[in-house]
């Protein structure tokens, strides 16, 4: 039989406990669509002894589980099959399904993102679904970290991204991957603000500042003289923003040369008061509040963020889409203007490293051995996610006879209870990494 447990607002630890199959419905506030509403959310809930599966659908299904004779179970598999849903394992850790989100400089993979612009999943369920339904009986919140790729063009000035800096938002750049077409050596490059020697030659920052804004300037009288002719262009072929990749360089290709000369030369300018670093694949990069930077084309990176969506764009190699303008003065008081170094991450144990360590979460870069494993438990969630190789996951004491365990390969994230027993295995031939973040309390 069916428990029908009528509307709920919140869902406890005790609504998770009742054996069998439950049916509730939950008004979930969708405050991130760009009309925000309210929307009636059904939920098939079945516990079989410590297993703990759920089913989020946006159908009525009351009177179908009502007149449902079958068992528990069956009742769970028929409604999941008719309403094309995917049961999550609430017990098991919750594996993360991406959003792809088109840039002008290439494009971000979302695993946590809940935006107007896009909504991760977990498996098939909008992750801002089963959060505000299950977050606080789970012990994850809602909003979650932020987990995201960065994967840019190859192309130079297409695929570079905004130079820009935040006041709050301190973000960590794991690198994955080097376009071998944009760097032929395997070595890319990321902008980390600005150019020491150059510094040196003016009398104090503020005159090297006010030297930089007059090339700003110079750049973004040619950036408009450039843009305006793309959108005219553009406008006559009947395209829309955001432009693809091909439109773009097509585009860039009709435009007089001078005009591209110009645009080069100016850019050079501009971009000789920064400082290039180079980057290789497994580089960890911490990218500290008020400090300008800007990943370079052809650099595929995982970045873990707090949750702010802050920015302030100092220049831009193509037309700036979100606003109109540029904040290179705005900034010109709080901006960092002394050179800064690339850390590298300190080692707490032989195998594991602390790549970054914010107010609040820290994440962690665990190497593993052939045959090696590591255990790991913390008092608040955690997401974790493949670098290299495959990572077997065993959560001790929640796994049932049933139940694979997890595994993480390339790229795969998970977001994982608290005090939850995470057995971290390699049993392959090869070494193994992933990057795990742990919440603070």
């Amino acid at each position: 039989m069916i428990q029908t447990l009528g509307q709920l607002n919140t869902v406890t630890k005790s609504t998770m406990s009742h054996q069998g199959c439950s049916h509730f419905s939950f008004v979930h506030r969708a405050h991130y669509l760009r009309e925000p509403k309210s929307l009636t959310l059904h939920v098939l809930l079945l516990v079989e002894h410590k297993r703990i599966q759920a089913i989020i659908t946006l159908r009525d299904i009351t009177a179908a589980v009502q007149e449902n004779s079958a068992s528990a179970a069956e009742c769970f598999d028929r409604t999941a099959s008719e309403t094309a849903s995917q049961p999550i394992d609430l017990t098991e850790p919750l594996p993360l399904s991406t959003v792809e989100i088109p840039k002008p400089w290439g494009k971000e993979i979302w695993y946590t993102g809940i935006e107007e612009r896009g909504v991760s999943k977990i498996k098939k369920t909008p992750i801002a679904w089963v959060l505000d339904i299950f977050g606080a009986a789970l012990g994850f919140p809602n909003p979650p970290m932020l987990l995201k790729i960065l994967a840019p063009f190859p192309e130079k000035n297409l695929g570079d991204l905004y130079f820009e800096m935040h006041e709050k938002k301190t973000e960590v750049y794991v690198v994955t991957a080097i376009d071998r077409s944009a760097w032929p050596s395997g070595t890319g490059k990321i902008r980390y603000g600005f150019n020491a020697e150059k510094l040196e030659t003016y009398e104090n920052e503020g005159e090297f500042f006010n030297a930089y804004l007059v090339a700003v300037s110079l750049y973004r009288e040619v950036r408009n003289k450039i843009d305006q002719h793309l959108d005219a262009s553009g406008a006559q072929s009947g395209l829309t923003l955001p432009l693809s990749r091909g439109q773009q360089e097509k585009l860039l290709r009709e435009l007089p040369e001078s005009l591209r000369t110009e645009e080069q030369s100016r850019r050079d300018s501009m971009y000789a008061f920064t400082s290039l670093r180079n980057l290789a694949v497994g580089d960890i990069v911490k990218v500290p509040p008020f400090l300008p930077h800007s990943l370079q084309h052809g650099v595929r990176v995982i970045e873990f963020q707090t949750p702010h969506y802050e920015r302030y764009i100092l220049s831009f190699g193509q037309k700036v889409l979100t606003q109109n303008h540029w904040d290179t003065e705005t900034v010109a008081d709080r901006i960092q203007m002394a050179p800064a170094d690339i850390t590298p991450p300190e080692e707490i144990e032989p195998g594991m490293d602390l790549a970054a360590d914010f107010d609040a979460f820290r994440v962690l870069r665990l190497r593993l051995s052939p045959g090696d494993e590591k255990t790991i438990c913390h008092s608040a969630y955690s997401i974790c996610i493949g670098i290299e190789g495959n990572t077997t996951l065993r959560i001790e004491g929640r796994q049932t006879p049933n139940t694979l365990l997890t595994g993480i390969g390339p790229e795969s994230a998970f977001m994982i209870r608290p005090n939850e027993s995470q057995e971290y295995q390699n049993p392959g031939k090869e070494p193994v990494c992933v990057l795990i973040a742990l919440a603070k309390m």
